[in-house]
């Protein structure tokens, strides 16, 4: 595989895990926020 090919690939994957890392955050805090048993287990104390 050329190298220039490698490192549009590498630049892609690494993007897309980025965005999917972010998203997932975001999902969190909205579960966070919404989901009760998540309320129950966060507030435990």
């Amino acid at each position: 595989m050329k190298d220039k090919i490698f490192h549009r690939v590498l630049i892609g994957i690494t993007i897309a895990g980025a965005l999917i890392t972010v998203a997932l955050c975001i999902y969190t805090v909205y579960l966070y926020r919404h989901a009760s048993i998540v309320e129950v287990i966060a507030n435990w104390r």
